[in-house]
């Protein structure tokens, strides 16, 4: 997933980019909460960065270039490692081995097991959904004058339009709600999840 945050009118050389690894021991970003509240509350300048968060899932620690530099890969991330070479990246916390309480923890800031949702993803089929009384960083920093966007997975709730990426502080979102889909035809068992959203049209 990615969450990418601007203001109009901003140079590229003013963006910030957070790179993160999901589902590996030893990286979680809940940091990456408090430095977007601290840009977006008035402790950066006033000429506001962008923000693209970049959250990649199921990806091991060695799976891209800039974790070992130098060394030969199967795997070759020249785009990444580039991003990842002009921000910060975020390497010394824990994560649950999960999407659903990961991605909690990422949006609210709050640790998994305070929201309840420590054990499991959210399963298809059901009413979970995050709670709502939960400010998600998208909602504080659109407060703050920011366009959000979000591409990629959710899974933190679909059964209602107010669990949706929209209804909670994104502006747009383009992707799929649950756990995973084909790479082809964006099915998950026998229908499609594929996801967008803007100005408040969900389809």
């Amino acid at each position: 997933a990615v969450v990418s945050t601007q203001s109009t009118g901003i140079a590229a050389e003013n963006t910030i980019r957070l790179f993160s690894c999901n589902h590996f021991p030893g990286i979680m970003l809940s940091l990456v909460i408090t430095a977007a509240l601290l840009l977006s509350t008035g402790v950066a300048t006033s000429s506001k960065p962008h923000i693209l968060f970049v959250l990649m899932d199921d990806q091991g620690y060695g799976d891209v270039g800039y974790t070992y530099p130098g060394e030969p890969k199967d795997i070759v991330t020249p785009l990444i490692d580039k991003l990842a070479g002009e921000g910060l990246i975020l390497d010394r916390f824990y994560a649950l081995p999960l999407c659903t309480p990961s991605r909690a923890a990422l949006q609210t800031g709050v640790y998994p097991i305070s929201l309840g949702i420590q054990a499991n993803v959210f399963l298809t089929h059901t009413k979970q959904c995050l709670q709502s009384e939960r400010l998600l960083i998208a909602e504080a920093i659109r407060a703050n004058g920011y366009a959000t966007h979000l591409v990629g997975k959710w899974h933190l709730g679909y059964s209602s339009l107010d669990c949706l990426p929209c209804a909670r502080g994104y502006d747009t979102a383009y992707g799929f709600t649950q756990g995973g889909i084909d790479y082809y035809d964006h099915s998950l068992i026998n229908y499609q999840d594929f996801y967008s959203c803007s100005a408040g049209n969900d389809t």
